[in-house]
């Protein structure tokens, strides 16, 4: 953890004592704390759902969603098409606040209203690479491991649905400590790690049920065959057009600069391929992709710091 995220993390005095637990975090719905013991867990500490390991944990500030997601396709699901976290206040399954990290040009539902900040244009429009080759999003469902180091360097934008009154999308940078953010690499491994932190001053968990507890749900993007443009929270994707306390990693991490496909050739997109091949792969990814991932967590309770024992 760096130094700017450890002042960031600096735990301060929470008003929501009323919802801290101090029982076991294995239990499905409870909170670890999240201090520097986190670094230390393995992956046999995350529970598990629809091929995606998570654990939620906080301190007094903040409230963290971590992620490991080992399969490919739940991979391309969150790289090309973005991963919305929902909150219900109210326990249940009802999709009442969004964050959308990554987050990709959704369709006309789920865009921003106004014209796309330049500064987020390039992140969520992940068409090319520096070589004006082919769209990366085909590039990914042809050879992902080609392009998947390029999606995650451009995942470094946040959406926010139905935040702060607003039922547009609102877009953030990723990297912004003071705010929501959000942190995502894949390891040497190819296990890709996700972290959502959310402050608790930017979610008003004083409306939530103490006892029932509150619910997070999970839900990737995907690609609607009919059509429909690409995902968004809740939505499809049509065919495609022309950080703290995790180890290793591979590559660059997302907030390092997107350098697209390196060196002045252009690879092939299919691994040598013919077109007859690429088209049938084609075809069977936008099956595979056609569904989201999606899941509740549920009775949602928060932890509180373990306190020290007497000699």
């Amino acid at each position: 953890m760096n130094t700017r995220s450890t002042i960031v993390l600096i735990c301060l005095l929470s008003p929501f004592s009323g919802m801290f637990n101090t029982a076991d975090a294995q239990d499905k719905g409870i909170c670890r704390w999240h201090d520097e013991s986190i670094k230390n867990l393995t992956l046999a500490d995350f529970d598990k759902k629809k091929n995606i390991l998570y654990m939620l944990s906080n301190n007094e500030r903040y409230l963290y969603v971590n992620l490991k997601v080992p399969g490919e396709l739940e991979q391309k699901k969150i790289l090309m098409f973005g991963l919305t976290t929902w909150i219900d206040l109210s326990g249940k399954s009802k999709k009442d606040i969004g964050i959308v990290f990554p987050y990709r040009i959704s369709n006309r539902k789920y865009r921003p209203k106004g014209p796309i900040p330049e500064w987020a244009d390039s992140l969520i429009r992940p068409q090319q690479g520096q070589n004006q080759g082919p769209p990366l999003i085909r590039q990914a469902m042809i050879n992902f491991n080609q392009v998947k180091e390029d999606l995650v360097d451009r995942s470094r934008v946040i959406g926010l649905y139905n935040y702060s009154d607003s039922s547009e999308i609102v877009l953030i940078p990723s990297d912004n400590l003071r705010d929501i953010f959000g942190w995502m690499t894949i390891d040497e491994t190819g296990l890709m790690h996700c972290i959502i932190a959310i402050p608790f001053h930017k979610i008003p968990l004083d409306k939530a049920d103490v006892k029932k507890g509150f619910s997070i749900g999970l839900e990737t993007g995907f690609m609607n065959l009919e059509g429909g443009g690409q995902a968004g929270p809740g939505g499809g994707a049509g065919r495609p057009g022309g950080p703290p306390g995790v180890g290793g990693r591979r590559g660059r991490g997302a907030g390092a600069p997107a350098s697209g496909l390196q060196g002045g050739a252009r690879r092939p997109v299919g691994g040598g391929m013919s077109p007859h091949q690429q088209m049938q792969q084609m075809i069977e990814q936008r099956e595979a992709l056609s569904a989201p991932t999606q899941f509740w967590i549920k009775g949602i309770s928060l932890a509180e710091p373990a306190k020290p024992t007497e000699n």
